[in-house]
């Protein structure tokens, strides 16, 4: 059978055509949501912003420290903390989609437990975050104008850095 016969023979089975659009439904669903992050990327991400911003607000930050992720009631990571010595933080968002820094200190110690204003206001910042992308048509694009999340956590991620190379 030539590949023109086989073109046409997919082309009149209707298994054919109903394949293929599953295969593009699924396809776009997956594409739209987005990728988590783990505790591991987020090292990551960490060690290649302190490389691009070392004096972030115009002072020097601490050495990176331990890395903690926080979950949902649902079990989803919302946020890692990655701890810096001998004080401070920065978290980072456990979702591409996020913005990647969603809170810094140079002074403080992250304190990640209900009842503490900060951990109170992440848990529920990144829940009315990931509520919202749900909820954006999927035809919504970004400003032209804008980087998005994704780009900017490839700019942090995108580097020879690896976590083998931090241990």
């Amino acid at each position: 059978m030539s590949p023109i016969d086989l073109s046409v023979r997919c082309r009149k089975s209707p298994n054919f055509l109903g394949i293929i659009c599953w295969l593009v439904f699924f396809g776009l669903v997956f594409h739209l949501q987005g990728a988590p992050v783990d505790r591991d990327h987020a090292l990551i991400a960490a060690t290649r912003w302190q490389s691009l911003t070392p004096n972030p607000m115009g002072k020097p930050a601490g050495k990176l420290g331990k890395v903690e992720t926080f979950f949902n009631a649902a079990g989803e990571a919302r946020f890692h903390v990655v701890h810096l010595e001998p004080a401070g933080y920065v978290v980072f968002s456990a979702d591409d989609e996020l913005e990647p820094i969603i809170a810094f200190s140079h002074l403080d110690t992250f304190v990640g437990q209900a009842g503490n204003p900060l951990f109170d206001l992440l848990h529920k910042d990144t829940e009315n975050r990931m509520r919202h992308l749900h909820a954006k048509p999927a035809n919504q694009a970004p400003a032209l104008s804008q980087p998005t999340a994704k780009g900017k956590w490839a700019k942090l991620t995108a580097s020879s850095v690896t976590c083998a190379s931090l241990r």
